[in-house]
């Protein structure tokens, strides 16, 4: 039935700086190397803890708007919050080049440098200044490495303003049920889109939803002869950091955004009408979303909050079962979700780069978790999505390197085995949806 994936992502600000100004950020911060906080120094680094001095500096050397920034660590959350550019980490946002981590020890952060290397999410390198020593006046400009997920990382702040290649166009992939591809074409050329979902319907139409600087539009591809509605608007929000999608079986569309750790749920009827947005869990500390929808009616949605993952139905009804513990690893980075024509939820979790897949059968009104097994042991996989069919298959979507490879779970639980579906090497981000009719559809995020 459905499925679709979400990620942390960007809103971009409103003066784009120079196209190479990541590239810029980590060439200034290497150039100061061995750097003390006096003679010349930074702002006012002479006589104070300056972390914050040298990373805002370096930003203000390549034209980066700093303003809202201090020789306070903490206030690249706060400039990130404002600027809508903050991605606490585990909501599947992979860092790039010339944003600023910050460090937290569970009181406060203390700490923030420049990312200079990416490796993948759980693997960076950092440059900073008041690293080396305890003592802020012997302290210099070093470069280190760190794991986060397993340390005091809490997240990233990308600088305002920079047009952040996290953001591309969305290209559309049919998987038709004899097993052919159509070959990915360009589903919508906006080539500001931050962020997609989608969701497959009983009728075989397809739901694309994009977000753009905090909104999010609706597509519609009709499967009768291929041809796309149109991008138009579905929530004009503006602070909208993450979406997912699905469709139920009732033929509505649930369209869920995560706004300040917030989700919010609306609905598209069958006659195009939306409810509006109303409020689905007021948590706070969400930082990843997934969906998925039911043939009878109700729909899951899945969260992330500090590494663990909560489960919630909106049944048939309209009535909320509230969020409970589905998998408390601790460690997970990413989730996917998808529905199946027995009302089984499937739970894709991505840790450490590897994925994981649980179960929730429905029961006949005794459902129950299968607990987490590993699908895919590959390490290097940076984002994962997720489709259902109106049968109990369901096909994974795995993002390594910047392609796109697919496996399918087949109805008796064994798995076909992993194969590229997008060689295309540039890709930034992958949603999936499934149609009654059996296709599966993928659209990829890319330049």
């Amino acid at each position: 039935m459905i499925l679709a994936a979400s990620a942390g992502l960007t809103t971009l600000g409103a003066a784009p700086a120079h196209a190479d100004t990541r590239s810029a950020i980590v060439d200034t911060a290497a150039s100061q190397l061995g750097s003390g906080p006096c003679n010349p120094g930074y702002y006012t680094s002479c006589g104070e803890n300056w972390c914050a001095d040298f990373a805002m500096w370096v930003w203000d050397h390549n034209g980066v708007n700093v303003i809202g920034l201090s020789p306070a660590a903490a206030n690249f959350k706060s400039y990130g919050v404002a600027n809508g550019t903050w991605h606490p980490y585990g909501d599947g946002y992979v860092p790039r080049v010339g944003d600023a981590v910050s460090f937290d020890d569970r009181t406060r952060i203390y700490h923030v440098a420049i990312v200079t290397e990416v490796r993948s999410i759980t693997d960076i390198t950092y440059i900073g200044g008041n690293q080396g020593s305890d003592d802020k006046m012997t302290s210099r400009v070093t470069q280190n490495r760190a794991t986060p997920g397993t340390g005091d990382v809490i997240g990233y702040t990308s600088p305002a303003g920079v047009v952040d290649a996290q953001s591309g166009r969305v290209f559309h992939n049919l998987r038709y049920p004899e097993g052919n591809w159509s070959g990915a074409s360009v589903a919508d050329n906006n080539t500001h889109i931050a962020a997609v979902a989608e969701a497959g319907t009983t009728t075989n139409d397809l739901h694309l939803l994009t977000l753009i600087n905090g909104t999010v539009y609706h597509n519609i591809r009709y499967a009768a002869d291929g041809h796309w509605s149109g991008a138009g608007l579905a929530d004009g929000n503006g602070h909208i950091t993450g979406i997912a999608a699905a469709a139920s079986g009732d033929g509505n569309l649930h369209l869920l955004t995560l706004v300040n750790g917030t989700v919010y749920h609306n609905i598209r009827h069958p006659n195009g009408q939306w409810t509006g947005a109303g409020l689905a869990d007021g948590n706070g500390h969400i930082t990843a979303i997934a969906a998925a929808g039911m043939a009878n009616g109700n729909m899951h949605l899945v969260t992330l909050v500090n590494g663990s993952v909560y489960h919630n139905i909106r049944y048939a009804d309209g009535s909320w079962s509230g969020a409970g513990l589905a998998d408390g690893n601790g460690h997970i980075t990413g989730i996917a979700a998808a529905g199946t024509g027995s009302d089984d939820l499937h739970l894709y979790t991505l840790a450490g780069g590897s994925v994981y897949h649980n179960e929730r059968y429905a029961g006949a009104g005794h459902p129950y978790w299968t607990n987490a097994g590993i699908v895919d042991s590959n390490g290097r996989i940076t984002a994962i999505a997720a489709a259902g069919t109106n049968t109990d298959r369901t096909h994974l979507l795995t993002l390594i390197g910047g392609s796109v490879y697919h496996n399918i779970r087949y109805e008796e639980g064994n798995w076909s085995g992993v194969n590229v579906e997008d060689a295309n090497g540039g890709i930034l981000a992958v949603a999936a949806g499934g149609t009654a009719n059996g296709s599966l559809h993928v659209a990829t995020l890319a330049p």
